[in-house]
Formats: structure tokens, sequence, C-alpha cells
């Protein structure tokens, strides 16, 4: 059972998913960077860490929000977490796929709008 209103819920999917999406696209950097399969491999690199620096600037966000509404949450495992707010408890537990494929959702996402960015630049 959860206690945190929909607004607060989206606050703390956020804090758990973001850093994982920031993960993912780190490793994914590094690979490209070592990589020679690309002809030409910067255009490559500077899109991720451009996303990287947007989930960066909304993982920052997200943790002024969760200040601002007091919320605190704590990780109990992989895929199990914990979200306190106005002294209530309330807990959030993934499927591993599920969490995976929320980190492929959001990275389209991102890749979208910062493609839409550039081409409307």
């Amino acid at each position: 059972m959860t206690y945190l209103n929909e607004q607060e819920q989206a606050i703390v999917h956020k804090y758990i998913f973001l850093p994982l999406l920031r993960k993912v696209l780190e490793r994914d950097l590094a690979s490209i960077k070592q990589s020679t399969t690309f002809k030409i491999n910067e255009p490559y690199i500077e899109f991720i860490e451009t996303i990287i620096k947007q989930v960066t600037a909304d993982l920052r966000k997200t943790k002024q929000e969760m200040h601002k509404h007091g919320i605190k949450v704590h990780q109990e495992s992989s895929t199990a977490f914990k979200a306190f707010s106005r002294g209530y408890e309330s807990s959030f537990n993934f499927f591993q796929m599920a969490m995976k494929m929320h980190v492929e959702n959001m990275m389209r996402e991102y890749f979208s709008h910062i493609q839409s960015k550039h081409t409307a630049s």
C-alpha cells in the first residue's frame, strides 16, 4: 500500500529510475568510446553525453522536489525500495524485467526529446 499521492509517487519513480538510466548510458558511452566499429564515433559520443547531462539535471531537480515534499527513499534490494513521507512508509517492489523495460522506455523518451531539440534548431 502506498500513502504517497500521484505527484509524490512520480517523484519517487524518477529518483529510482534516473540513476539506473544514467548508469546504462555511461556504460554505453564507455563502450562506444572504446569501439572501433564506427568510422566516426564522435557524434554518438556527443549525443549520449548530451543525454547524460539532461538526465543528471533531471535527477538534481528530482532530489530538490524530494526535499521540498519531505520524501526520503531507501533501497532495500536491487528491486525493492521504501519511501517515507509525512510520517508514512510506502513500499515499491519491481520485477527486474519491468525495471529494464522502464529504463529502456525512458531512454527512448530522452533520445526522442534530444533529437527533436536538435532538429528544431
